[in-house]
């Protein structure tokens, strides 16, 4: 018999009926804690407040589809816990949406209309032997190839806790950290090298003379997340300087590409080796 009674869960659905149901399904099994959300808003409020080891998540609420809820949860930008459980109830999606919600690092997927019985069976599935995370520069998130592929190298596996399970639950918070550290030092690892293939791929692109402007936008938005992402001084200010000279290709009208390359190639080694 699982005991939840520390359990905490949250439940993100818009539909009132489904709501209830969801909320009796997880009260009925013993969960310490239910918090149910209508709205995004208070969806957001009650993770950032209260933290959960479940999130019941509808695909779409308040006109939006929700699949950054989960990539904030697995990326460490909302709450505190990147391996919570991540459920994510959806009516029969096309295979763009799917591919999305399962980029996003969710667990498993509810399909509409549901049974509560059938929350209860996914609950105590997810209760048990939980999936090794994987990171690369575009995903984190349970490992879901059953073997790699011929053409991408092996992501590093990294053994994570369960919130849903039982034993040694007084613990979790200790092993729950440790392995945050482990992941988010991953990340950190898959964006450095990230910006050397971006950099790589600029120069290629502007030897063919053609646009590499969706290059650097990329490039900003992987120096500013390995920002946050670093406590290093000196490393913060080289990828500043990165950033800086990132944005000047971009926005150049006239002079040598390739000569501001260069500076931003040594600029970027700096982030490699402060």
């Amino acid at each position: 018999m699982m005991d939840y009674s520390k359990t905490r869960a949250v439940i993100g659905e818009p539909d009132p009926l489904l709501r209830e149901a969801a909320r009796h399904a997880l009260e009925g099994m013993g969960f310490g804690r239910v918090t149910a959300a209508a709205s995004l808003v208070k969806l957001h409020q009650a993770i950032r407040r209260d933290g959960t080891d479940l999130l019941v998540l509808n695909a779409h609420m308040d006109g939006d589809d929700t699949d950054f809820i989960t990539s904030g949860i697995r990326s460490g930008k909302l709450g505190a816990d990147p391996f919570t459980i991540v459920l994510v109830v959806m009516a029969p999606p096309t295979l763009e949406r799917a591919s999305a919600i399962a980029d996003s690092g969710a667990d498993d997927a509810l399909p509409l209309p549901f049974a509560p019985e059938a929350l209860v069976r996914k609950v105590l599935t997810y209760s048990g032997p939980r999936k090794p995370f994987v990171v690369t520069c575009d995903y984190m998130g349970p490992e879901r190839r059953a073997s790699p592929r011929a053409d991408q190298p092996s992501a590093t596996q990294i053994a994570v806790p369960n919130p849903l399970a039982t034993a040694n639950r007084d613990d979790y918070a200790t092993r729950r950290d440790a392995c945050r550290n482990i992941l988010f030092q991953e990340r950190v690892t898959r964006l450095t090298v990230q910006i050397g293939w971006l950099l790589k791929a600029i120069g290629d692109t502007l030897a063919a003379e053609d646009s590499p402007t969706p290059l650097l936008f990329r490039l900003d938005e992987i120096g500013k997340e390995l920002a946050r992402r670093t406590t290093d001084a000196d490393r913060i200010a080289a990828i500043r300087r990165m950033l800086a000279l990132a944005l000047t290709l971009r926005t150049s009208q006239g002079g040598n590409p390739l000569e501001a390359l260069k500076d931003l190639v040594a600029a970027a080694a700096a982030v490699h080796h402060p």
